[in-house]
């Protein structure tokens, strides 16, 4: 993924991985806290989680960033997750790679298709199906789209600035199952038009 310092709209997706491949998490105590470290540190430094997901090697996000904080922000989420998970597991030396791994998303159509790969990562390393993989916020989206706002505050993700990127719960799940290289054509044809009305509007 290509490192790109800054963004006009304030997205990024971004990636931190395990260095050598190494595995991040070992249990489910390990997800968990990694969540609750990440949502404590985005919201110190008011960065927002719009998508994340949990693999074994790597965390995958989607990040909304107007101050410039989150670099801040992961630094502080790395470095600590990493003295907790040495401790806890008794090995030493850095966990993740130097760097995290972060590209600009300049237009709709870029966030669109990051929080899509971010959501379908399980399913195209062959673990599970997007809606089935327990360790994504993709449950947390469509509960925002059903309006139970109780639920989405309680989560770790926060997708309402992009909800009307995709309109309707509909249209999100069908564009998360589809494919970059043009699987559900319907789909993608529904994005084109809503892209096309939008920029006439």
């Amino acid at each position: 993924m290509q490192r790109v310092w800054k963004t006009i709209t304030g997205f990024y997706h971004v990636c931190a991985r395990g260095i050598g491949s190494q595995l991040i998490f070992e249990s489910d105590e390990d997800r968990w806290e990694f969540l609750e470290l990440m949502r404590d540190c985005c919201r110190d430094a008011q960065v927002t989680i719009v998508a994340w997901c949990l693999m074994g090697d790597h965390v995958d996000l989607v990040l909304l960033d107007y101050e410039d904080n989150m670099s801040a922000a992961m630094q502080r989420l790395l470095l600590t997750y990493a003295r907790r998970f040495n401790r806890r597991t008794g090995r030493s030396g850095c966990l993740f790679r130097e760097r995290f791994e972060r590209r600009s998303l300049d237009t709709d159509r870029q966030v669109m298709e990051a929080v899509r790969s971010v959501h379908a990562d399980p399913q195209d390393a062959g673990i599970n199906l997007i809606e089935r993989y327990p360790w994504s916020s993709f449950a947390e989206h469509l509960r925002v789209y059903d309006g139970d706002e109780a639920d989405a505050t309680r989560g770790f993700s926060d997708p309402s600035c992009v909800l009307e990127l995709f309109g309707s719960a509909k249209a999100f799940i069908a564009y998360s199952l589809s494919t970059p290289d043009g699987g559900n054509p319907a789909m993608r044809d529904l994005v084109e038009m809503e892209l096309e009305r939008r920029a006439f509007a």
